[in-house]
């Protein structure tokens, strides 16, 4: 956790864009597929087959 919070203030203290550079923490955009891929185990759990991995409407 440490390290996390550290790569995060030192992604912002050194002026990094989000857009071009690379994080080396989790960002929204992870978050996001991993929900993606959570949503789809519970689907699947309830249909009892295999589905597909939806990542919905990314902006």
């Amino acid at each position: 956790m440490k390290n996390a919070m550290l790569n995060f203030y030192s992604f912002i203290r050194d002026g990094k864009d989000p857009e071009r550079d690379e994080a080396g923490f989790a960002t929204f955009a992870d978050g996001h597929v991993s929900m993606c891929i959570t949503d789809a185990i519970l689907t699947s759990h309830e249909q009892q087959k295999w589905v597909k991995v939806s990542r919905g409407q990314e902006g």
